[in-house]
């Protein structure tokens, strides 16, 4: 009891000292995390994008199109608060306009009625202004006004937080309350890298992928993938994990079986920037430093029944399924309609505490996919887990080695790659990041004997170039400063 007095007359103290905020519904540079009264996570994410004279301009979302011929997204959808606010002098009144308009009177007193939606004649009224207790924040604002609409519908707007409920006027009965302010430390946030990676000694996680040039085709490539964490540390800034490696792959024509020991850096530096910044139904580009620039659809933050919280960009398919993920780029500045790139299938996901859970690229003549079969944490075991023997068989030999050399490295723009002898065969090289992520690649035709790879748009690390054939492979640590 003692406890709670104490928090609450510290809180007071905190709210005394917070600048008038005049009941705005968006504080000026502050994101405003609401959660649908349907759902369990942060379903949508309000805050002021820009200004211009007296129009503020609120985040736009990407929403499907379910009246295109084709696959396609809708860029530029409002939220529930519509695309605008606009004071209205200083009267305290706003106007939300979009696809609706309503005009809210925060300055409203008890049992004041207007007009809050002409379109479809809702009338508010302030049927209390008192203080109020704000479930999603678990905070005690010091004023509230609860307005009640025509059909049931209610809106809390407080002082110091804006908006803290807001109606889905498309599902009676149903409401978005806010649940976090990050800006103020309040509530619930989004996750971030340090949160997907949030790993334990003693945590393992096995992953399965599959990759050919034409599925199908006898090229197809498995693998089995299990790392065990075995120390974790901080190195400045960045998270550092120690992991035992065991890998097997089975390329048709030989298999192969290798354990290593490597190191997992975490760093948001590390990761495209939607993995740390992305909003619930943004439009975020997925692989902006790729050759063919793939744009992504949408990012969204969902609940998924193996993985728990995810962030995914693109749309979750079964292997290899035709469903197209990615979107292109907008051409004209009039339309809103983002057409499927023509790729079949492309996702990212991040899960909190799992970290990359599944992966898949599908375009043209290449795919890809790689998903977190199981795992342990806390010693409990979820999914599949092969025993540490599968991964020690020595029955067939791994591919000769290709001798090559390659310089500077490190280098700060360009490597340089060189064979001792020219290629007996066509060769794939790849470029992958020290989380194993595959950065790029590029075709070697029988003969080759050198060539150039370009670092300038790589950001500083430690990064792996394999170069595979039929017959032969070759691995070699590069490093970009």
């Amino acid at each position: 009891m003692l406890k709670n007095l104490l928090f609450n007359l510290f809180f007071l103290a905190v709210l005394a000292n917070l600048p008038a905020q005049n009941w705005q519904p968006i504080l000026p540079g502050t994101q405003h995390n609401f959660r649908h009264s349907d759902s369990t996570l942060i379903s949508n994410v309000i805050k002021i994008d820009s200004s211009l004279a007296d129009v503020q301009f609120l985040n736009r979302v990407v929403a499907d199109c379910d009246t295109c011929s084709q696959p396609a997204k809708l860029y530029n959808r409002s939220q529930f608060l519509q695309k605008t606010m606009q004071p209205q002098g200083n009267s305290g009144e706003y106007i939300l306009a979009g696809k609706d308009t309503f005009l809210l009177k925060t300055w409203a007193e008890q049992g004041q009625t207007w007009l809050f939606d002409q379109k479809n004649q809702r009338q508010a009224t302030v049927v209390l202004k008192t203080p109020v207790f704000v479930g999603g924040l678990g905070l005690n604002p010091d004023s509230a006004k609860i307005i009640e609409l025509t059909g049931g519908h209610r809106i809390i707007l407080t002082k110091n937080f804006g908006l803290t409920r807001f109606p889905d006027f498309k599902n009676p009965g149903k409401f978005y309350e806010l649940v976090g302010l990050p800006e103020q430390n309040l509530g619930e946030k989004l996750p971030g890298v340090f949160d997907f990676f949030d790993f334990e000694v003693g945590d393992v996680f096995e992953y399965s992928s599959e990759e050919t040039k034409d599925f199908g085709q006898p090229d197809l490539k498995y693998g089995i993938e299990k790392r065990i964490v075995l120390q974790k540390f901080l190195d400045s800034d960045t998270l550092v994990y120690k992991m035992d490696v065991l890998n097997f792959s089975d390329a048709g024509w030989v298999k192969n079986w290798w354990r290593d020991t490597v190191l997992m850096k975490i760093h948001p530096v590390f990761f495209e920037k939607w993995v740390e910044n992305g909003l619930p139904n943004q439009y975020v580009i997925s692989f902006p430093d790729q050759f063919n620039g793939f744009d992504a659809s949408r990012m969204t933050f969902l609940n998924h029944p193996f993985f728990g919280k995810t962030k995914m960009v693109g749309e979750f398919s079964q292997a290899f399924q035709s469903l197209c993920g990615n979107f292109k780029t907008i051409e004209d500045s009039g339309s809103e309609i983002l057409q499927c790139d023509g790729c079949t299938a492309f996702h990212r996901a991040f899960s909190v505490g799992l970290g990359l859970v599944s992966e898949q690229i599908g375009c043209f003549e290449f795919y890809e996919m790689k998903s977190l079969t199981g795992f342990i944490k806390n010693g409990d075991t979820t999914g599949l887990i092969s025993p540490d023997d599968f991964f020690t068989k020595t029955s067939e030999p791994k591919l000769p080695q290709i001798s090559m050399k390659i310089s500077p490295n490190p280098t700060a723009d360009f490597w340089n790659l060189e064979f001792s002898e020219p290629l007996a065969e066509a060769a794939n090289l790849l470029v992958f990041n020290e989380l194993g992520q595959k950065i790029f690649q590029i075709k070697l035709a029988r003969g080759d004997f050198k060539t150039q790879i370009s670092a300038v748009d790589l950001p500083r690390g430690v990064y792996f170039l394999e170069v595979l054939g039929v017959k032969k492979s070759g691995r070699v640590k590069i490093i970009r400063f």
